[in-house]
């Protein structure tokens, strides 16, 4: 199975693609820049038995990537 790659996870639309490709069993890697936010998502699609990399980066600055 191939990873998504899903930008802004932590909130809004991000956050709800996550869950939505969680619930399919999906290996995502979630980025965002609210690390307790990112982390809760983390959470949410791992009790739903996604596999999961989270990595907090401000995809906006390439200083920071």
């Amino acid at each position: 199975m191939k990873n998504i790659l899903i930008t802004g996870a932590s909130r809004g639309i991000g956050r709800a693609i996550a869950i939505e490709l969680a619930e399919e069993g999906r290996e995502l890697v979630l980025t965002g820049r609210d690390d307790s936010k990112l982390a809760e998502t983390a959470k949410l699609c791992e009790e739903k038995n996604a596999q999961v990399l989270q990595i907090t980066a401000d995809l906006s600055n390439p200083e920071k990537v």
